[in-house]
Order: C-alpha cells, then sequence, then structure tokens
C-alpha cells in the first residue's frame, strides 16, 4: 500500500517532536511503509496535545521546527517548513500535521517518500 501524505506528515512530526522531548517514543520505524510505533507518555492525558503540554519551550520549539524541515525530502515543503514563522507553544500537535500534510499535498508527482533520512543524524 503506498505511503499517504497524512502518514508522511505523522511520521516526520513524531520523528522530530522525539528528538525534542522525551514524552514522545518512536521506536520500530519502518520508512519504507512510512510506519512505527509511537508511544505518548501516560502523563499526557489529551489526544491533541498543545507543545506546551509535551514540555517544549520557545528555544526547542526552533529546534523541532528546524528538525522537521530536515527532515523533509521535498524542496518546496522544506522550504516551506523553514518559513513558518515560530509554532507557538498553544499550538496543537495535529494542527502542525495539517499544515505539512497540506504542503505534501501541494507536491506535483509526490513520490511517496516517508523522509529524508539524513534528518535522523
Amino acid at each position: 500500500m503506498p505511503t499517504t501524505s497524512l502518514q508522511a506528515a505523522s511520521m516526520r512530526v513524531a520523528v522530530a517532536l522525539s528528538f525534542e522531548t522525551q514524552l514522545i517514543q518512536v521506536s520500530n520505524p519502518d520508512f519504507t511503509s512510512c510506519v512505527a510505533s509511537v508511544a505518548v507518555s501516560p502523563s499526557i492525558a489529551v489526544n491533541n496535545p498543545t507543545f506546551a503540554d509535551l514540555q517544549l519551550d520557545s528555544a526547542l520549539m526552533l529546534v523541532f521546527q528546524q528538525r522537521l524541515a530536515q527532515l523533509c525530502p521535498e524542496p518546496s515543503v522544506r522550504s516551506a517548513v523553514n518559513a513558518f514563522p515560530q509554532l507557538p507553544l498553544t499550538l496543537q500537535v495535529g494542527a502542525v500535521v495539517t499544515m505539512v500534510q497540506a504542503l505534501i499535498d501541494s507536491v506535483t508527482n509526490w513520490n511517496g517518500q516517508c523522509l529524508d533520512p539524513m534528518g535522523l543524524q
């Protein structure tokens, strides 16, 4: 089954978050199928947490945004993520997934690539 833009956006956001907070853990990633196990700390009691809920601060938000851009293999998506204004801590994580999904959907002839493995370094 081909990777969907929602899968790719979700994976990119989850992986980027896992670098910045211990409250999100990504395990058993399969970047070919664009699936992984994502564990959210039991201390997070909401379904769609904000970045503040995940204990990110303004400095970590900037690093998260840079990492997210690095995980995007499409030049136009990477550029757009880099051009986002600073994301507020009160923003829900799901909103960023939706934003990235929309950017992927705007790519002509998107090849279904899950993420750029160079962004994992």
